[in-house]
């Protein structure tokens, strides 16, 4: 059984690696610690990627942006009429 209510993931754990840029990381990254794996195969899974993450790390600089850069192009991407622009033909 995998329980995780007697942990205080909000309060102890998630402080320590949240290093989230926007509120949608942080709602990924709350999820991701508040819903357990069930199966040895995922565990493995989501190794492999952690993993795969801390190998690059060296190159997270070259993507870092200030949150209103984000913000800006999140809503400027979720509310520009992409289909009234394209030409039918």
């Amino acid at each position: 059984m995998n329980d995780t209510q007697d942990l205080f993931l909000s309060k102890d754990i998630l402080p320590l690696f949240d290093y989230t840029l926007n509120s949608d990381s942080h709602s990924a990254l709350c999820e991701l610690l508040q819903n357990p794996l069930s199966s040895m195969g995922q565990i493995n899974d989501r190794q492999a990627i952690l993993k795969q993450i801390i190998l690059s790390i060296s190159r997270w600089n070259d993507y870092y942006y200030p949150k209103i850069e984000y913000v800006d192009s999140h809503k400027f991407l979720c509310h520009f009429p992409f289909e009234k622009n394209i030409v039918s033909g």
